[in-house]
Formats: C-alpha cells, structure tokens, sequence
C-alpha cells in the first residue's frame, strides 16, 4: 500500500531550480550539453510531472476518504433507523398486549357530549361495578345511596379480607368494600327524583372511571328522552318510565 499523503499536494510550489541546493544536478545537464536555460526548465519539467502525479494521487484519496466517510455515516443512519423501527415494534406490541387486557365494549357513532357534574362518592362495590362495565343499581349513586355506603364503611370490619382480581392481578381487598348493601332499591322501585340524581352520578362516574364519551353521551341522550318523554304527562306515567328504564 502507498504511503499516505498527509498535506495537499496543490498548495505546492516549484522549488527554485538556479539555487545551490540544486547545483550538481543543474552542472550534470549543463556538462551533457544543455544550456543553462534548458537545464533549468528541464528540472522543471519534471518537477511539474511529478507534481501533478502526485496531485492525482491526493485527489484519489481524499475521494476514497470522502467514500469511507460516507459510508460510515450512512451505517450509522441505518443502524439508528433499525434500532428505532425495533423499538416501534416493541412499544406497539406493548400497547397491543395493553389493549387485549382491557375490557371492551362495542363502538358505535354517535357525536353528543356529556357534560360536567359534581356527584358523590358513591361505595366501592359499584364503583368496582361500574369500572368493569357491570350493572349496577343506580341507588347506589343516590344520596341515600352514597349515604348508605359510609354507613357501611364505618361498620366494616377492618380485618374482613378477601382475594379479587384487578387488571390480571389477585389481590386482597375488604371484603365489605366489595359486597352488595342490604339497603338497595331495586331501580323500578326508585322515586323519579332518586332516579334523576342516581344516573346523574353514575353518568360522572362512568366517564371519570374512562368509560368512552360514546357510550356516556349514549346513556345521557337515553335519559334525556326519558325525561322527555310525553308519557310523563299522564297519570302514572312517571312509574311507567321508571320500569321501563329498570
């Protein structure tokens, strides 16, 4: 392999042939019959020839360094790329393995929105009801409901524990916290006004449990019609609404 060229070989300058530093070189061209003049171009000449010669070759290797570079750049872009395209793999089986564990509830179109209210906490057992898209009794979001569960929960025995699953996990919880009041009301057996609070805090505890806006403002558009309905003009009309949302 040729040395490397180490400086640019196009800043060069011819040296000055008529110095001492050339004299025997210059008398050997004069003694073999050239005029000084000759003498001194013909070292010239050849130090052109060679020059450019050389220049050649400085500009093959700066190409061939240029190349190299190039080269290394570009594997470092596509080995960057592949480990970003495998970490895109990896987060989006994540989120897959994420979405399968999820409860699912069928998708519909429907563009209503719900709206915002304060509602009171409600007992853990509809809570967990309502969190794993299970019916649940709207007494249970009633004041008297809401009542009902800190009853409960000031009388619970705090030793009382059971297992449970939780997002695929099995873990000890009260057994209280997750046990039906034995002061429900069936939701027929409701009083109108009961009923208008009750599904106006499971409808804010729905949406703050991640329920999908869809199926919110489903549930929301259902009880508006419901309190709209002109059968709430006739005598027992209010009862009948009532069991037929029941």
């Amino acid at each position: 392999m040729a040395d490397r060229i180490t400086h640019n070989l196009n800043l060069e300058v011819a040296p000055n042939f008529a110095d001492d530093t050339y004299a025997g070189i210059w008398n050997m061209l004069v003694n073999a019959g050239k005029t000084e003049a000759e003498a001194l171009q013909d070292l010239l000449d050849a130090w052109t020839a060679g020059n450019a010669r050389r220049r050649e070759t400085w500009a093959q290797q700066e190409a061939a360094d240029r190349n190299l570079q190039e080269a290394q750049a570009q594997a470092e872009r596509d080995a960057a790329e592949q480990q970003r395209q495998e970490l895109e793999r990896e987060a989006k089986l994540e989120r897959r393995e994420v979405e399968k564990k999820k409860p699912k509830l069928n998708d519909f179109d429907d563009e209503r929105m719900v709206g915002d209210a304060i509602a009171p906490r409600p007992s853990p057992y509809a809570i967990n009801k309502l969190q794993n898209f299970k019916y649940v009794e709207l007494f249970y979001f009633t004041p008297q409901g809401c009542l009902d569960a800190v009853k409960n929960a000031h009388t619970a025995a705090d030793d009382a524990l059971g297992l449970t699953g939780t997002d695929g996990y099995v873990i000890l919880q009260p057994i209280a916290a997750y046990k039906a009041s034995r002061n429900v009301v069936r939701d027929e057996d409701l009083t109108w006004d009961q009923m208008i609070m009750g599904k106006n805090a499971m409808l804010q505890m729905a949406e703050k449990l991640g329920w999908s806006v869809k199926h919110v403002t489903a549930l929301v558009t259902f009880y508006f019609n419901l309190k709209q309905h002109p059968s709430r003009m006739l005598e027992s009309g209010n009862q009948a609404l009532l069991l037929y949302q029941a």
